[in-house]
C-alpha cells in the first residue's frame, strides 16, 4: 500500500524544498559532480586553450581578419556542445539514478517515506539538486572557456552571445533528457532497468519503423528494401539522442564574413514542451506510487501487460528476422514458427522479469501467451496473404510522374506509354509469383527493380528476382529485346530528352594498366562528330552486348580507352544512372562511353580524327 506518512499534513511537511535532503545529495553525490566538472574542464577550457594556441601558430593574416577568424574559431568551439548529446543523455541517466536511489530498494524506500516529508518536498528537491548536478560543472567549465578565448583576444559581444545561446540550449536539452530519465524512474524500479528502457525508448520509434519495414520486406513478395511512408523529419524528432546534434548554430560563410543561423530552435521548443509534461507525468505518479514496488522492472499495474506483449513482439520479430538472414530458405513457415516460439519464450522471460520469479507458468499467463500468439500470428497471416495490397500495389498511371526500371533493363521515363510499359512487365511479375518464388532456389536469378516517381512526390518502390527457367523465359526475353532498341540505349547515354541535346566537348581518357595515365581533351566540333558515330552505332546494333563483353578493351590498339562527352540538356539530364534517390537533375552532364572493337563507326571516326592509330 501507499506510505501515508510522507503525506501527512503539516508545515514542515509541506515544504516545497528540504534542506537536509538537498545537504545528503551534495554529499554523497560529490563523486558525481566533481566527475562532470572534470570532464567538462577537460573538453572546454582546456580543450579550447590549446586549439586556439595551435591556431594562432598557423594563422597568417593581418590584424584585423586574425581577430574575425579567432572570433570564428572560438564561437565554433563554443557550439562544440553538439558532439556532446549522448553525454548529456548518459550523465542525465545517471544523476537521476542517485537522487532516486532510495527508489531501487523497498528498505531504503520505506525508510525515507516514513520521515514527515511530503513527496513533492522529497521530489522538488531530489529534481532541482540532480539538475544542478548537470548544469553547475557545465556552466563553471565554460565560463573558464569564456575566459581563455578572452586571454587569445577571442572574444567580443557575438561571442558572448552565442556563448549565452548555448547555455540556454545545453539547459534545455539537459532538462528534457533528466526530466525523461526521472519520469521513468517512477515507472521503472530495478536500477538495470531504467538505463536499458531508457536508450530503448529513445530510439523506439525508429527501431520498430526498422523492424516493420525489414519484416515487410522478408514476408512480402517484391518488397525488399520496404520503406515504411512515415514522416522523416517527425521519425528524426521522435529520436532525441540523434536529432539533438542537429540543434545549434552551424557557420555560414559569406565572403570575409560569417553568419551563424541558429537551426531547429522549434524543435527545441517542442521538446521543452515534452520536457514539462515528463515532470508533470513523473509527479503525478510519484505521489500514486506504492513503496512496496521498489525494485519491480515496472511498478505500474497497468503496464506490465504492454511491457509482456511489447517484449515478445520485438524480440520475435528481431529473432525470426535473424533467423530468415542465416538461413537459405526464407519460407514464410520459417518465419512464422520462429515469431512464435521466440515470442513466446519472450513473453515468459519478460513475465520473469516482472514477477522475479521462474514461477510464471500459471493458467492465466499461459491463456494470455496463446492469445498473443494467436493475434500475432493472424497478424502475420495477414501480412504473407497480402490484405494490405502491398504486393499487388502497381500505382495508376494518372498517379506517375515517372518510372524507372533496373536490371536487365535499364530505363527511365516520363512518357505515358513507356510508363505503361513498365507497368506491364511489372504486373507479369506480380502474376508470376508462385512459379517465380517456387524456382527461386534451384535457379540462377536475375534481378528487375520497379520505382515510380508520383506527383505527390511519394515513391513507390518494388525489387524481384528473376528465375532463368522457362516460367520466366517469355517475361525475360520481353525486357531483353526492350533493352536491346536503339532509342532505350541511346536515352541511356544520352538522356531521355534525346536528341534535344548539345555536345560541346569531350575528353579521351587511358586507363591501360587499370591506371589512368593520359587524358585527351576533345574539342567540340571533334566531340559532335565522335557522337554523331556514336549513335549510328546504337542505331546499327552494335551496343546491344552483355555487360561482360563490355569490359573488354580494345583489341585494336591494346589499350582501356573511354570516350567521354560533355552534354547540355537544357530540359535537365536524366537517365537511369541520374535518376534515383537524392539526385539532383543538372543542365550539364557527362556521357561515358567505353571504346570497344565492335564499336566500328566511332572506331572508324577516331582513327581519322588522330585518337587511335590504324
Amino acid at each position: 500500500m501507499k506510505s501515508k506518512t510522507s503525506l501527512s499534513k503539516g508545515a514542515s511537511v509541506n515544504t516545497i524544498f528540504n534542506t537536509a535532503i538537498w545537504k545528503r545529495n551534495i554529499v554523497g553525490g560529490w563523486g558525481i559532480w566533481a566527475g562532470l566538472f572534470l570532464f567538462w574542464l577537460v573538453f572546454r577550457p582546456l580543450m579550447t586553450y590549446f586549439d586556439l594556441q595551435q591556431f594562432g601558430w598557423y594563422l597568417d593574416a593581418d590584424a584585423a581578419s586574425k581577430d574575425a577568424m579567432y572570433i570564428h574559431e572560438m564561437i565554433t568551439h563554443i557550439w562544440n556542445q553538439r558532439a556532446f548529446t549522448i553525454f548529456y543523455a548518459v550523465s542525465a541517466v545517471a544523476v537521476a539514478m542517485f537522487v532516486f536511489s532510495y527508489l531501487f530498494t523497498p528498505r531504503n524506500s520505506n525508510m525515507l517515506h516514513t520521515y514527515p516529508v511530503s513527496r513533492i518536498s522529497l521530489f522538488t528537491t531530489n529534481f532541482i539538486s540532480g539538475f544542478l548536478f548537470l548544469m553547475v560543472p557545465l556552466v563553471i567549465a565554460s565560463v573558464l572557456e569564456l575566459l581563455v578565448g578572452m586571454d587569445f583576444g577571442a572574444v567580443d559581444a557575438q561571442v558572448v552571445k552565442h556563448f549565452f545561446l548555448c547555455m540556454g540550449t545545453a539547459a534545455l536539452e539537459n532538462l528534457f533528457f533528466f526530466s525523461a530519465a526521472v519520469c521513468m524512474l517512477m515507472f521503472v524500479g530495478n536500477i538495470i532497468a531504467v538505463p536499458v528502457l531508457f536508450f530503448i525508448l529513445n530510439f523506439f520509434c525508429k527501431g520498430c519503423v526498422m523492424i516493420v519495414e525489414a519484416m515487410v520486406s522478408v514476408v512480402c513478395y517484391g518488397l525488399e528494401m520496404y520503406e515504411l511512408e512515415v514522416n522523416a523529419h517527425l521519425l528524426a524528432i521522435l529520436t532525441p539522442i540523434q536529432y539533438m546534434r542537429n540543434i545549434g548554430v552551424f557557420d555560414v560563410s559569406e565572403g570575409d564574413t560569417f553568419q551563424y543561423p541558429f537551426s531547429h530552435g522549434a524543435e527545441l521548443a517542442g521538446y521543452t514542451v515534452a520536457a514539462v509534461f515528463f515532470i508533470a507525468a513523473a509527479i503525478i505518479a510519484y505521489k500514486k506510487k506504492h513503496v512496496e514496488t521498489a525494485g519491480d522492472v515496472v511498478t505500474v499495474g497497468w503496464l506490465k501487460p504492454i511491457f509482456r506483449w511489447g517484449i515478445a513482439i520485438c524480440v520475435s520479430a528481431a529473432g525470426a528476422l535473424f533467423i530468415a538472414g542465416i538461413s537459405y530458405e526464407q519460407s514464410f513457415a520459417l518465419i512464422l514458427t520462429s515469431v512464435s516460439v521466440i515470442g513466446a519464450a519472450a513473453f515468459f522471460i519478460a513475465q520473469m522479469l516482472l514477477e522475479r520469479s521462474v514461477h510464471v507458468f500459471t493458467k492465466k499467463r499461459v491463456r494470455e501467451c496463446l492469445l498473443y500468439t494467436v493475434i500475432i500470428g493472424a497478424c502475420y497471416f495477414g501480412l504473407d496473404a497480402d490484405l494490405l495490397g502491398l504486393e499487388t500495389k502497381v500505382p495508376s498511371l494518372d498517379q506517375v510522374e515517372a518510372a524507372k526500371m533496373d536490371g536487365e533493363l535499364a530505363m527511365y521515363s516520363e512518357a505515358e506509354d513507356e510508363i505503361s510499359w513498365i507497368q506491364e512487365i511489372h504486373r507479369q511479375v506480380i502474376g508470376s509469383k508462385k512459379q517465380f518464388e517456387q524456382e527461386q532456389h534451384n535457379q540462377m536469378l536475375r534481378r528487375a527493380v520497379f520505382t515510380y516517381y508520383l506527383k505527390d512526390g511519394s515513391t513507390v518502390r518494388r525489387s524481384y528476382w528473376l528465375p532463368d527457367s522457362d516460367a520466366a523465359a517469355d517475361l525475360v526475353s520481353r525486357i531483353r529485346a526492350r533493352a536491346s532498341e536503339p532509342e532505350v540505349i541511346l536515352a541511356n547515354y544520352f538522356g531521355i530528352h534525346y536528341p534535344d541535346i548539345e555536345v560541346y566537348g569531350g575528353t579521351l581518357l587511358d586507363y591501360s594498366d587499370g591506371a589512368h595515365n593520359q587524358e585527351v581533351r576533345i574539342s567540340q566540333a571533334h566531340a559532335k562528330k565522335l557522337y554523331q558515330a556514336a549513335v549510328k552505332d546504337i542505331e546499327a546494333g552494335h551496343f546491344n552486348l552483355s555487360e561482360d563483353e563490355k569490359q573488354e578493351p580494345v583489341e585494336t590498339t591494346a589499350r582501356d580507352l573511354r570516350l567521354v562527352l560533355n552534354v547540355r540538356d537544357e530540359g535537365g539530364f536524366k537517365t537511369p544512372d541520374t535518376m534515383g534517390s537524392g539526385m539532383v537533375v543538372q543542365k550539364d552532364a557527362e556521357a561515358e562511353i567505353m571504346i570497344l572493337p565492335m564499336y566500328t563507326y566511332l572506331n572508324e571516326e577516331m582513327q581519322k580524327l588522330g585518337y587511335l592509330s590504324k
